[in-house]
């Protein structure tokens, strides 16, 4: 029912606190998808390791270093579940995060879109905490990215139909998604508690690319 796209590069140092958190959840019907971008440390071997002992888990190794976007494209391609869930290979989902995601699901079919609260750590302990409701959070979105990429979770099939997928031409993947989406008029929905944990340590992909980051924005939301 629920696939996670997880992609990963160089991610040996706490990979395997992501696949646990994964493992670990109250809801047990999902896959996990790692998308392997050509990583240059032992992040795939620790991988494979856990698929001896686990058959959700899969791994599937770009021929060449994609980067983010196409990445990610790649693995929602090869989902074969109804949802997709995001991780990055850092990152941490409290345990009851698919069940309660899916709750959200169920009880409004309306809904394409179901994030949660987002707890940074490490290098900072920002709670990014967005508004619940669908009205709430199209207007959010018009000023900032109000979708925590670490949590959220989407109807596939809502996208595929939509033609909604990273584009691999913006820096801010993630918020150009969640925009074209609104404009589509899908739905966004959060959950108003800590859903995942956020590492924050100096080396993530946007931690020198804040400038960048903000004059991308406007520009998307201009668009």
């Amino acid at each position: 029912l629920v696939s996670v796209v997880l992609p990963l590069y160089n991610g040996q140092n706490y990979i395997f606190e992501s696949i646990f958190s994964i493992q670990n959840q109250s809801y047990d019907n999902w896959e996990l998808i790692v998308v392997n971008d050509c990583s240059k440390d032992d992040g795939p071997l620790i991988v494979k390791e856990y698929m001896k002992h686990d058959y959700r888990i899969r791994i599937i190794n770009n021929e060449e270093n994609l980067k983010i976007s196409k990445t990610l494209n790649n693995g929602i391609k090869n989902a074969k579940g109804i949802y997709i869930a995001r991780m990055d290979d850092d990152d941490i989902s409290v345990q009851y995060r698919f069940e309660k995601q899916l709750d959200i699901f169920k009880k409004f079919p309306d809904i394409s879109v179901v994030g949660g609260w987002q707890q940074h750590f490490g290098n900072s302990d920002w709670l990014h905490a967005p508004y619940e409701t669908p009205n709430e959070m199209k207007a959010s979105l018009i000023f900032r990215c109000d979708v925590c990429h670490s949590v959220v979770m989407f109807k596939k099939s809502d996208f595929l139909e939509n033609d909604l997928f990273y584009d691999p031409k913006r820096i801010s993947e993630d918020y150009d998604l969640w925009v074209r989406a609104s404009y589509k008029k899908l739905k966004f929905y959060t959950i108003q508690e800590i859903l995942g944990f956020y590492r924050i340590d100096g080396s993530n992909i946007t931690s020198g690319k804040i400038e960048k980051f903000d004059m991308e924005a406007r520009q998307i939301t201009a668009n």
